[in-house]
């Protein structure tokens, strides 16, 4: 490198990185946070793209740019001797179904992997164990896209499932959006809860992950009175308590 060409400062590089980058390709014009069949009802009631708890850095919404899986969304299935181990995307449709929700890259403040690693305060160690994680698991960092505030369904572009091979719409999105636009909250109640009763019905669904969904039901009032509420009994979207 001549001396002419010298690297941008580090804080300009930073102001840059707010997800508009290439990633895994050219502009892909959404992210996606995938997630499962019996999650994604209590996203919907949630009203947003949660961002994840965490102990030590900045927490945020996790998204990736991949346009088919991301590898990193993978889940944990539990043997009948009790080992465990990690599932690929095709098991892990087989056991508790896909779905993932698109946002486009300019609808909130996305940040690539190395962006975030500096702006959430995460400590080498942990940097460390995620990126190895990621790596073993076959994800592509430049695909991590994080934002530090929860993303709103007015700000989502498609709800897709997974079905037989390939991504579709989610037939429930269409009335979901203009349910949404309209404020009819009773709408997307409705919605929430066609999906929720599916997913406790899923036929494959292990029993562990029936117990969790189940149990995020039982004990989070709002959600229940969301859900199984008289129609005259109005709730907001977004408005769960933490």
């Amino acid at each position: 490198m001549s001396a002419k060409q010298k690297r941008p400062h580090r804080a300009a590089w930073l102001t840059r990185a707010t997800g508009q980058d290439a990633g895994a390709g050219a502009n892909p014009p959404v992210y996606w946070h995938y997630t499962t069949v019996p999650v994604l009802p209590v996203i919907i009631a949630a009203g947003a793209v949660g961002i994840s708890p965490s102990s030590s850095e900045r927490p945020a919404a996790w998204f990736s740019a991949n346009q088919t899986w991301e590898p990193a969304a993978a889940h944990v299935e539990e043997r009948r001797d009790g080992t465990r181990r990690w599932v690929g995307r095709e098991k892990t449709a087989q056991l508790w179904g896909l779905a993932r929700i698109g946002c486009p890259a300019r609808a909130a403040r996305f940040l690539p992997w190395r962006a975030y690693e500096v702006e959430s305060g995460m400590d080498a160690r942990t940097s460390q164990s995620v990126r190895i994680g990621g790596l073993q698991l076959g994800a592509r960092l430049s695909d991590w896209r994080m934002c530090f505030e929860p993303v709103p369904l007015a700000a989502w572009a498609t709800i897709e499932t997974w079905d037989e091979g390939r991504w579709l719409t989610d037939p429930d999105w269409p009335p979901l959006q203009a349910a949404a636009k309209a404020g009819d909250h009773t709408g997307v109640r409705a919605v929430v809860r066609a999906k929720a009763c599916a997913a406790l019905t899923y036929t494959t669904m292990p029993p562990i992950h029936h117990s969790i969904v189940t149990a995020l039901l039982d004990q989070n009032r709002a959600l229940a009175t969301f859900l199984w509420a008289p129609p005259g009994v109005d709730f907001v979207p977004g408005s769960l308590p933490e």
